[in-house]
């Protein structure tokens, strides 16, 4: 990379907000801003449009230079997804992508190409592609999630959990949930995934999550306790009735009371 571009990077923030007019292996490329978002063009050629566009890696592949970018509607439904721009020897730059996905992902380089991956998560595996001049993206096998069997109720007190599916990486917590949902896993892991936040309350875990984009419509709770080592769920499901696991007759006083206030939204 040019003393030139590396200044342009810097002066940008990573290119990830200003506009950016540079001369990028011998073609001029610019990104910008205009009333229905931000352009970018490479020699006077519109190549991508969206409300976000931005650069992360320039670097060398393969022999082939090529700059890594990000580009995302704006909303707060998916994140950014990644797009290569490469400049063969022969012929004018190419832009593959953006990926279809909406999760985000990271990168790494490899000898000939770029390998973009999104970490397996509670109810999602992870997924992986792999960029080179020759195929652009191709979809690789994707990473089944695995809770970590060295995490349990210990590892809990330690409270970094801060949302409701952090507890599905707990193995021996995990396994408890999954007994209590029996057929509904998927549901219900579907919601504890979702939109949500959990705190602690003395030896309490205490989380609440909804299913995007249905707040107030399906929504779950789960309920911790670390003195007792024993999970209490319950869900909304759409148009129905709270569901309770394990009974609600089973539930401590203070699992039962951060249930009822809970469903209240729903009286």
């Amino acid at each position: 990379m040019t003393v030139a571009l590396q200044a342009v990077l810097a002066a940008t923030g990573a290119a990830r907000a200003t506009d950016i007019s540079a001369t990028f292996f011998g073609h001029r490329l610019e990104i910008q801003q205009g009333d229905d978002g931000r352009t970018l063009r490479i020699d006077d050629v519109d190549l991508l449009k969206n409300w976000y566009l931005g650069i992360d890696e320039v670097a060398i592949v393969g022999g082939i230079p090529v700059i890594i970018g990000t580009s995302s509607n704006g909303g707060n439904a998916c994140a950014g997804a990644p797009f290569v721009v490469s400049f063969p020897e022969i012929g004018r730059p190419r832009i593959d992508g953006p990926l279809d996905t909406c999760w985000g992902t990271d990168h790494r380089l490899t000898k000939n190409g770029v390998e973009f991956f999104s970490s397996p998560v509670p109810g999602r595996d992870g997924e992986r592609w792999e960029w080179t001049l020759a195929d652009a993206f191709t979809k690789e096998a994707s990473t089944p999630f695995q809770p970590d069997r060295a995490k349990g109720w210990a590892q809990l007190r330690e409270r970094t959990a801060t949302h409701p599916s952090d507890i599905l990486d707990y193995g021996e917590i995990a396994t408890r949930i999954y007994q209590l949902l029996g057929p509904d896993k998927d549901r219900v892991v579907s919601i504890l995934t979702g939109v949500g936040t959990a705190s602690f309350d003395g030896d309490w875990f205490i989380g609440q999550a909804c299913l995007p984009h249905s707040c107030g419509i399906e929504e779950g709770i789960v309920v911790a306790s670390l003195a007792d080592k024993d999970v209490f769920l319950a869900w909304k499901p759409e148009d129905q009735r709270i569901v309770v696991r394990p009974p609600v007759a089973q539930w401590p006083d203070r699992a039962k009371s951060a249930l009822r206030d809970w469903a209240k939204k729903w009286k």
